[in-house]
């Protein structure tokens, strides 16, 4: 038999394989999808409250047998008032409960094979402790014990010489918010190891004022009974005491002035292959009525890492980066930052800079397509938001959180309908009154000099084209 008779008995059944395995490129608009039939869960029966003020979350979830505990307080980086005392405050938390030393919590750990977290933000600290269901018990006993008397311990300090040293983009975004927050609660940097000044002493006083059961929200999710979990909060926490919460009032304005010059390109110069780019400024605390419009205006300009604006431009069209896309972070208690953030070969760095750039302006000028609304609204009502509720512990901690923001549900009972009912003009509105290219600040580490050169062989435009050039080190 010859090859072309072989082929010719293959080919009538290779092609029904290949047609059952291609791709389908037919619009989501005509695939008939059900319509999305999620529905946030009623937080009222999920919440309990202690008598000494301290409110639980219970959500049960048999899919596995485990169990997680996490504690949401109110406190983050804008409390500090000594430098040193949240660095130390996060490590003493890690080392475990003041009644067991560092070695034995460890062990402990690993003999529930636990995984175990502490993260501290600008508003709030949350710990994490997740175990298989059979060691709850001791877990929520070492839990209490961290929550009321950590051991306390004095951390050595990182800083702006770390960012400098390793690169990377954390390494950019940290010196982006030292220009920002320098001399303002929210920070930036954590000190340096001689400017760290607070005393276990003062670690202390932090942890007494802020780690108090009316400035705690715990929730508790899992393969559980919540009657049972109720009843076991209120064994390790009902005696737990300590003065009322804290008042957290408005903090101070970000350091940063805008430029008579403009854009300012402040440049670090480090020994990498590429260059790491944060642009941006501060970002005023926005009102309600303005939080789903600026999500979706972010998200059709620079928010998703598949379809934003600036990733197709920068990646799919052009491939100059793996990613370009905008960070908006609202702060509680005083201006957050608005920053756009991408990497790339040397070559690449001011062609970003122009996209960004560009697209900003774009989006403050003309009005956003039916399609780019449809796809960003669809998105973020019934796929981020509900992704914050996929599971027990997620649901458990995400009204944990908005409890310990806000003291309500109020947003997350509103925030789909709120998305869904966004137009291009208030997508417009908000980028103008949120996003101002002209005075933007932008950090750029990496190879300064190698970034010059490329720029120069390959006839793009100089750093100095987009604003006045500082040498930040």
């Amino acid at each position: 038999m010859t090859m072309t008779r072989r082929l010719c008995r293959v080919l009538p059944l290779a092609v029904p394989l290949l047609s059952s395995g291609a791709q389908d490129y037919t619009h989501p608009r005509v695939m008939n999808l059900p319509a999305p039939s999620f529905r946030r869960p009623d937080p009222a029966p999920l919440q309990g409250r202690l008598p000494n003020g301290l409110v639980v979350y219970v959500v049960e979830d048999r899919t596995v047998p485990l169990a997680t505990l996490s504690a949401v307080v109110r406190a983050g980086s804008g409390d500090e008032t000594i430098p040193g005392q949240i660095e130390s405050l996060t490590q003493s938390l890690r080392s475990g409960p003041a009644t067991l030393s560092p070695g034995e919590f460890q062990r402990a750990l690993a003999e529930m094979t636990a995984e175990f977290q502490v993260s501290v933000g600008p508003d709030l600290t949350t710990i994490t402790l997740n175990v298989p269901v059979e060691d709850l018990e001791r877990a929520l006993s070492l839990f209490a014990g961290l929550l009321r008397q950590p051991r306390v311990v004095a951390a050595p300090a990182a800083g702006r010489a770390s960012a400098l040293t390793d690169g990377s983009m954390p390494g950019a975004v940290l010196l982006f918010e030292e220009l920002v927050y320098r001399g303002r609660p929210y920070g930036g940097p954590p000190p340096s190891a001689s400017d760290a000044r607070a005393t276990l002493a003062d670690v202390e006083a932090f942890h007494r004022r802020y780690f108090v059961p009316g400035n705690v929200v715990v929730a508790v999710a899992g393969d559980v009974s919540t009657a049972d979990v109720r009843e076991r909060l209120r064994v390790a926490l009902g005696a737990w005491r300590g003065s009322a919460a804290p008042s957290r009032g408005p903090l101070p304005a970000s350091g940063i002035q805008p430029s008579a010059a403009g854009r300012v390109i402040h440049t670090y110069d480090v020994d990498k292959l590429q260059g790491w780019l944060v642009m941006g400024h501060e970002l005023p605390v926005p009102p309600v009525a303005d939080e789903a419009p600026l999500a979706v205006m972010n998200y059709i300009m620079a928010g998703d890492h598949l379809g934003g604006r600036m990733f197709i431009e920068a990646r799919d069209r052009r491939g100059l980066t793996n990613d370009e896309i905008g960070h908006p972070e609202p702060r509680l208690r005083g201006p957050g930052t608005y920053t756009i953030r991408a990497a790339g070969r040397p070559e690449s760095i001011t062609q970003l800079i122009d996209i960004g750039l560009r697209e900003a302006e774009r989006i403050r000028t003309t009005l956003v397509t039916g399609e780019e609304l449809a796809i960003a609204k669809g998105a973020l009502a019934d796929g981020e938001f509900a992704y914050q509720f996929r599971n027990g512990h997620s649901t458990a901690l995400t009204l944990a959180r908005e409890w310990a923001m806000y003291g309500d549900h109020r947003r997350s009972a509103t925030l789909p309908e709120r998305t869904r009912a966004v137009t291009a003009a208030d997508v417009q509105a908000m980028a103008r009154k949120y996003l101002a290219p002209e005075r933007m600040h932008i950090v750029l580490l990496g190879p300064i000099a190698a970034i010059r050169e490329a720029t120069a062989k390959g006839n793009h435009p100089p750093l100095e084209q987009f604003g006045v050039v500082r040498s930040g080190r």
